[in-house]
Parts: structure tokens; C-alpha cells; sequence
């Protein structure tokens, strides 16, 4: 996809987020995060890679508290540079606002022994398309992220209008093995379940 597209795509949806409620965010959040602990990919999961929501992105915060009550160790990014890495957290009380304002680990830390034998990994994305090609937001952090990763399970959650009928990808793009939303769970690649 052209560089011009993907902006234009990254506009159409900065408006449409701009018009999502306050009740229509919560809404939607608490669906996700129902539909999340009941996809069959939570079974046996090692570990989960988290993003912690901003603005008006799909919510996450809901859902770190509930994995933190089930005790499933989880991981959160932190930017150095040009890359992310993931330090695991147990409460609010372990993040601070950091690269663009958005939550971060207070400190980088080793993940555990086996972490990352079967993780899930949620991601957040712009835009994505029922094949499972995702828009980030430009910087390449998590295509860099999930290229180095030899194992797991990658969701996208996003909210349905977000979801396009084809999105070129790149060469560098990382593609999502399947998408969450408020209203359904679409399997992008079958070879992965």
C-alpha cells in the first residue's frame, strides 16, 4: 500500500475515533475483554504480551487487572529507541507514564523462564483487514517486535470500524494471527490456531 494510503487511512480513523463516547468505549472495552478470556487461545497460554491503551484505542485496562487476578504473568512494552521491550507487571503500581505519554514498566527486567514458550501477544493497530494486515501508527515498533518473535499467538483488538476490506501490507509489516473486537473474533490465519 502507498505510504499516501496509509495515512489517509490514519486520518479517516483519528476522525472516527474523535466521535466514540465515553459509554461507547467502556461498552465496547467490556466486550472485548468478555470475549478474550473465553477465545480457546487463552487455553495453556505461558504469558501475555499487553499494550497498555491510549486515548481511544481499544482498551486494555480492564483486561490487565482481570490477568492480574488470574495470575497470568503478563508483560507490558517500553521503548528504548527504536525498539520495545517487555518487562512483566503485576499492578498499576508498576508502570509510569514514559514514550509519548503512554505507560510504561518503571524498569526493564528479564521476563521468566518460559514466558515465551506459548504467549499471546495483543496488539494494538489502526486499521487491519480480515486477512490480518495491520496499520500501526508508523513507527514499526511492533512490526520489529513480533518479527523477532519465534513463537505465540498475535490479536489485534480494535473496534469494527477499524476493520478495512484490504490493506496492502508491506514487506516489514507483521500480520496478526487473529482479530477481536467488541462484537466477534475473526481467525485471520488458519495455519495458526
Amino acid at each position: 500500500m502507498e505510504i499516501a494510503r496509509k495515512g489517509e487511512i490514519r486520518k479517516e480513523i483519528a476522525g472516527l475515533r474523535k466521535k466514540v463516547t465515553p459509554e461507547e468505549k467502556q461498552r465496547w472495552d467490556t466486550a472485548i475483554q468478555e470475549r478474550l478470556f473465553l477465545l480457546p487461545q487463552m487455553e495453556n497460554i505461558s504469558g501475555i504480551f499487553c499494550y497498555i491503551d491510549i486515548g481511544k484505542e481499544a482498551g486494555t485496562k480492564k483486561i490487565l487487572e482481570e490477568l492480574w487476578r488470574k495470575k497470568i504473568p503478563t508483560a507490558v512494552p517500553r521503548v528504548t529507541g527504536q525498539e520495545m521491550a517487555f518487562s512483566e507487571i503485576f499492578s498499576w503500581r508498576d508502570v509510569r507514564p514514559g514514550y509519548m505519554g503512554i505507560l510504561e514498566p518503571l524498569g526493564q527486567t528479564a521476563l521468566p523462564d518460559g514466558f515465551d514458550t506459548n504467549p499471546l501477544i495483543l496488539v494494538p493497530a489502526v486499521a487491519l483487514d480480515l486477512k490480518g494486515n495491520r496499520i500501526g501508527y508508523g513507527g514499526g515498533y511492533y512490526d520489529r517486535f513480533l518479527g523477532r518473535l519465534t513463537r505465540g499467538y498475535v490479536v489485534g483488538l480494535v473496534y469494527e470500524f477499524q476493520i478495512y476490506e484490504d490493506i496492502q501490507a508491506e514487506e516489514h509489516d507483521r500480520a496478526v494471527d487473529g482479530i477481536l473486537t467488541p462484537n466477534r473474533f475473526v481467525v485471520c490465519r488458519r495455519d495458526r490456531i
